[in-house]
């Protein structure tokens, strides 16, 4: 049985600096107060149905055509990423999240045979500890929403961590290209992945 692999806390460290980076150049210093929580929570969930759809391969039991495009579901996965590191730093600065992670060693839960709930799960309990405003559970539930997804859609932590750096690229990328002020034109990009 080989190991399961964890993210290292310094790639997430740098992932959430890359994060507050990204949410202050498209709203800028004062990015909390142009957005609630509730709308940043939607934009999770339709990220995660997103994602979702692109391996309904490992899920839609009664669909003939179960193919998997697994580039596509990197990408998706990462959006549910930028999203939840959005959601965490709504609530924290980015000191206090680098803090709670060095807190505590984050724990994992549940059996590796369904990552499928895990995954779930992993969400559930990173909405509840963002209602309770509970800093350590937030990082603690970014850390198992990195880790459980990466196990669901195939990925390593050295994978999470560059696509995600990708992912950031473009998004500043869109900024600077004027989508903002609707300027920009998704279209003309190539592929990510």
């Amino acid at each position: 049985m080989s190991r399961i692999q964890y993210i290292f806390p310094g790639q997430l460290v740098a992932m959430i600096k890359a994060q507050e980076i990204l949410n202050k150049k498209f709203n800028g210093e004062d990015w909390r107060k142009k957005m609630s929580l509730g709308m940043a929570k939607t934009a999770m969930l339709v990220e995660f149905a997103e994602a979702a759809n692109e391996i309904q391969a490992t899920w839609a039991w009664w669909k003939r055509d179960r193919t998997l495009d697994l580039s596509r579901a990197h990408v998706e996965f990462i959006d549910v990423l930028h999203f939840a590191m959005l959601i965490a730093l709504y609530r924290n600065s980015e000191e206090q999240m680098i803090e709670a992670l060095y807190d505590e060693e984050p724990d994992m839960y549940g059996p590796v045979a369904d990552p499928h709930n895990n995954f779930i799960k992993a969400i559930t309990r990173f909405f509840t500890a963002v209602d309770q405003d509970n800093r350590k559970n937030i990082a603690v539930g970014l850390y198992n929403i990195i880790n459980t997804g990466a196990l669901l859609y195939a990925m390593n932590p050295g994978e999470v961590f560059e696509v995600y750096r990708l992912k950031n690229e473009r998004n500043h990328e869109r900024v600077d290209g004027g989508i903002l002020e609707g300027k920009y034109d998704k279209s003309k990009e190539s592929d990510l992945l």
